[in-house]
C-alpha cells in the first residue's frame, strides 16, 4: 500500500526527454506500493478523453490510491484537470475511473498516465508524428511516459476517445483500418500484447445530429470488439455538452468515467476466462415487465421520470435497440418467449381467457425454457403473472418445468394489485387485510419478497429465475407512499372514470356516474404510472444488489424487457410519456410500437460495458440462447437463434431471414419483417377491404409511408414468408386457414 504521498520530484525535462538510466532510478526512488500493485492506465486521444468540464472543489480532492504522473514526472494525487495537452483543460474522465478502480480494487493503487492531445487525429497517433496545432508528438511523448511509468508499475488498461477529428469525408473510411493498427502498435511497443483497450463513443447530443461521416466513425468503434480480441466499447448515450455541441459537461464527463470503470473490470475478467467453457452455467434472470413501452426507460430516452437501476443494466451490459417481443399481447408473447417458437408456430397465440379463471394452457407437448434447463441441472421459478394456463392444468407452471411458481394465474386477475390472494403452486395464498373493498397488500410487493427468497435459497446452484412482474399494466395502482408522493402534482392530470370488473364489486368506483373502461377510476394516472415503474426499478436494483451482497454477481445474466408495447388501459397516457419513442402504434398493433421493446443484457464476468446492438433479434431466440449458455440440449422444433456470440463479442452471429407475428383479435393480422423491409398484412373484415403495407424502417422507423406500390418485388418477397411462416392452429385460426 502507499505510504503518505510525498511525491519525489523526477528532474526531467516538461517533454520527458530523458535518459532511460536516470528515469528508472527515479522512479525506484518514489514512495509507491509494489510493483504489482500499481496498476497503471494510459489515457490517450483527443479532447474529449483531456476533458474539458467545469472543476468544483469536489473534483481535486485527493484519494491516496489514485494518482497521475504529471508534465514534469511527479506522481502526485489524480485532482481534476490532469491532462495538460493545453491551457484549456478541466474536468474529464480519467480521475472518476481512477476512483471506481480503486474502490474495485482495495489492494491495489491506481496509476493515470495522461496523454491525450486536443483535436488530434489518429494520423497524429504514429511514431515520429507531429500534432501541427499543438506541436507535439502524441505518440512519441506517449511512449515516454508510459515506459516510464512502467518502470514502477503494471499496465493493466488502455483508454482511447478520439475520433472527431476524422469525422471527415478523406478520412472515415480509412478509420476503421487506422485504429485497429493503433491497437496492435501500442500492446507491441508496451509489450502487453493482452492488455484491454477501451474505445468510447463520441458525443450523440439531441441538438447536434450526425452527419454520415460521424455515423462511420461510431460504426467503426461499435465494431472494435468483434474484430479485435480483448477491446471494448462504451457507449455516450444519454450523455450532454458542455454547451459547445462537442465537449461533455463535467457531470457526463464523471459518468463515461463510470462507463469506462465498468467496461475495463469487465473486459478484464472476461479476458481471463475461456469463452467456450465457462467454469459454471451462469445463474439466468430474465425480468419481464409487463406492458412497457419502448421510450418508458431513462436509457432508452425517458425524461419524465428516472430508472437508474434498470439504466445499470444498460451501463454495465448490452442494451439492444431492435429487439422484438413475441407478440403484441400479454399470452402468446410468452408463448413465443417460452418455447422459442414465432407465432405462427408457438402454441398459445392469443389472449384466450377461461372463466371465471385461468387462459389457454400451453399444451403438455410444449418444450418449455425451464424444462430444457431442467436437463442441464438448472433449478427454476417463476415470480408474476403466469397466462399460460390454469392450476392442475397442463399448462400450469409446474407441469412446464418450473419447481416453483408463486404468483398470479391469469390476466384475469392478474392486474389486481390488491387481490385476495395469490398462487403458491396450486396453493392459494391469501393476502392481509385485501378484499374487494380493502386494498392493504400491494402483491408486486409480495411477488418482489419471494423472488429475493429465491435467489437467496438457491445461490449454489445455477438457477434460472423468471420474474414476469405485472408492472405497469392497468389497473394504474400504487401504494400511497414515498414513491407516489415525488411524482403528486407533478404532472398535469386527466383523471379516468372507469369501473370495476363485475367480479370485483360491481360497477361504480367512484360514483353512479362513473363511465365503462374496464379498470378502476383513477384520479391520478400519470403520478400513479410513474410511481409503479419507479418501484419496478427500484425491484430490480434490490435483485442486483443481492447479487453482490452474495458474491455471484460474476456468475449471474441478468436479462430485461417488455412483453409488448404500451398499453392505452386505465387512464394511462403512453404519448404524454412518450412511452413509445419513435415508434408508431401501441398493445395491439403489429406496428413497431405494439412489438419493438427493450433488451438490457448485463453479465460481470462476460458481457463488455456499454454496448449498444442494433441488429434485430427476437424473444424466440431467448430460448436456444439460454440453452447454450447453459450447455443444455435444444428441442428440434423452435424458431430461434442464439445470440451468445453478439452477448460475448464473439465472431460468427447467424442472423434470421425474416421475423414473423400474427394477431387475431384485432384485424386479424400478420407481419414480418425482413432487413430493413416490414410489411403488415390485414385481413379483411366487417366489410373493411384487404390491406398490404409495407416500409422501410432503415428510412422510416416511425411507418409513416406505406411504399408497398414502389416496390412489388419485395412485396412479393413478403408475402411469401407471410404464407411459409403461418401453420394453422383451430384454437386461433386466421381467415387464410382451410
Amino acid at each position: 500500500m502507499l505510504t503518505p504521498l510525498s511525491s519525489v520530484r523526477r528532474l526531467l525535462a516538461a517533454s520527458l526527454i530523458a535518459p532511460a538510466v536516470f528515469l528508472a532510478e527515479s522512479v525506484r526512488a518514489a514512495s509507491l506500493p509494489a510493483k504489482e500493485n500499481f496498476h497503471l492506465f494510459l489515457l490517450i486521444g483527443q479532447s474529449n478523453m483531456a476533458g474539458r468540464g467545469a472543476v468544483t472543489p469536489a473534483d481535486q480532492v485527493p484519494h491516496p490510491r489514485v494518482l497521475t504522473l504529471n508534465k514534469a514526472g511527479d506522481w502526485v494525487p489524480a485532482v481534476d484537470p490532469i491532462h495538460f495537452d493545453k491551457a484549456i483543460a478541466g474536468v474529464g474522465l480519467g480521475r472518476t475511473f481512477g476512483l471506481q478502480l480503486a474502490d474495485a480494487s482495495p489492494g491495489a493503487t491506481v496509476g493515470l498516465i495522461p496523454c491525450a492531445v486536443g483535436g488530434s487525429p489518429i494520423d497524429s497517433w504514429q511514431p515520429g508524428a507531429l500534432d501541427a496545432a499543438t506541436k507535439t508528438h502524441p505518440w512519441d511523448d506517449a511512449m515516454r511516459r508510459a515506459k516510464l511509468a512502467l518502470q514502477a508499475g503494471t499496465l493493466k488498461g488502455i483508454l482511447w476517445h478520439q475520433g472527431e477529428s476524422d469525422a471527415k469525408r478523406d478520412l472515415a473510411p480509412a478509420y476503421a483500418a487506422k485504429l485497429a493498427d493503433l491497437v496492435a502498435r501500442l500492446r507491441q511497443e508496451l509489450d502487453a500484447p493482452a492488455v484491454p483497450f477501451i474505445a468510447g463513443q463520441l458525443g450523440k447530443f439531441a441538438d447536434s445530429p450526425w452527419d454520415e461521416f460521424k455515423q462511420q466513425i461510431d460504426r467503426t468503434l461499435r465494431d472494435l470488439p468483434a474484430k479485435v480480441p480483448r477491446t471494448a466499447f462504451v457507449s455516450a448515450e444519454g450523455l450532454n455538452h458542455k454547451g459547445d455541441k462537442i465537449h461533455f459537461d463535467a457531470d457526463s464527463y464523471r459518468e463515461l468515467g463510470r462507463r469506462y470503470a465498468a467496461a475495463y473490470l469487465q473486459l478484464a475478467r472476461a479476458s481471463a476466462l475461456t469463452f467456450t467453457a465457462p467454469p459454471r452455467p451462469p445463474n439466468i434472470i430474465y425480468i419481464l415487465a409487463d406492458d412497457l413501452g419502448y421510450g418508458d426507460l431513462g436509457c432508452y430516452g425517458q425524461k419524465k421520470f428516472a430508472t437508474p437501476n434498470i439504466d445499470r443494466l444498460a451501463r454495465e451490459g448490452m442494451r439492444f435497440t431492435s429487439f422484438y417481443s413475441g407478440n403484441t399481447v400479454c399470452a402468446p408473447s410468452r408463448s413465443a418467449l417460452l418455447t422459442g417458437q414465432h407465432t405462427g408456430h408457438t402454441p398459445v397465440r392469443g389472449n384466450a381467457e377461461i372463466f371465471p379463471e385461468g387462459q389457454e394452457p400451453l399444451p403438455a407437448a410444449a418444450v418449455t425454457i425451464p424444462e430444457v434447463l431442467r436437463g442441464a441441472g438448472y433449478v427454476s421459478g417463476a415470480f408474476g403473472k403466469w397466462g399460460l394456463g390454469f392450476v392442475g392444468s397442463e399448462g400450469d407452471p409446474t407441469a412446464q418445468g418450473f419447481d416453483r411458481f408463486f404468483g398470479y394465474n391469469c390476466q384475469r386477475f392478474a392486474h389486481r394489485y390488491y387481490p385476495p390472494y395469490l398462487w403458491d403452486g396450486q396453493r392459494q395464498v391469501f393476502l392481509p387485510g385485501n378484499d374487494m373493498h380493502v386494498k392493504t397488500t400491494y402483491a408486486p410487493d409480495i411477488l418482489h419478497r419471494e423472488t429475493l427468497k429465491f435467489i437467496r435459497t438457491h445461490r449454489e446452484k445455477p438457477f434460472f429465475l423468471f420474474v414476469p412482474t405485472p408492472i405497469p399494466h392497468a389497473e394504474l395502482q400504487a401504494p400511497d407512499d414515498e414513491i407516489l408522493a415525488q411524482f403528486k402534482g407533478k404532472f398535469p392530470e386527466t383523471p379516468f372514470a372507469g369501473r370495476k370488473f363485475p367480479e370485483w364489486g360491481g360497477e361504480a368506483d367512484y360514483g353512479p356516474d362513473a363511465a365503462p373502461g374496464g379498470y378502476a377510476s383513477q384520479p391520478m394516472p400519470r403520478s400513479t404510472f410513474a410511481a409503479m415503474v419507479t418501484r419496478l426499478d427500484r425491484q430490480v436494483g434490490e435483485i442486483l444488489r443481492l447479487l453482490d451482497e452474495l458474491g455471484i454477481a460474476q456468475d449471474t445474466l441478468v436479462l430485461f424487457t417488455s412483453d409488448n408495447g404500451p398499453h392505452t388501459e386505465g387512464g394511462h397516457d403512453p404519448e404524454f410519456f412518450d412511452s413509445n419513442g419513435p415508434l408508431r402504434g401501441v398493445k395491439r398493433d403489429l406496428y413497431e410500437g405494439g412489438i419493438r421493446v427493450p433488451l438490457l443484457a448485463r453479465w460481470p464476468a462476460r458481457i463488455a460495458a456499454g454496448r449498444v446492438v442494433d441488429a434485430p433479434f427476437a424473444a424466440w431466440d431467448i430460448l436456444p440462447t439460454l440453452a447454450e449458455l447453459g450447455g443444455a440440449k435444444l428441442p428440434a422444433a423452435i424458431d430461434g437463434l442464439s445470440l451468445v456470440p453478439t452477448l460475448l463479442g464473439q465472431p460468427g452471429q447467424k442472423e434470421h431471414e425474416y421475423f414473423y407475428w400474427e394477431f387475431r383479435e384485432r384485424g386479424p393480422t400478420q407481419a414480418v419483417r425482413a432487413d430493413q423491409w416490414k410489411a403488415i398484412h390485414t385481413f379483411a373484415a366487417a366489410g373493411r377491404p384487404a390491406t398490404f403495407e409495407l416500409y422501410d424502417l432503415s428510412a422510416d422507423l416511425g411507418e409513416t409511408r406505406n411504399i408497398a406500390a414502389a416496390h412489388p418485388q419485395v412485396v412479393e418477397r413478403l408475402r411469401r414468408y407471410l404464407n411459409e411462416a403461418h401453420q394453422p392452429n383451430p384454437r386461433f385460426p386466421l381467415p387464410c386457414d382451410p
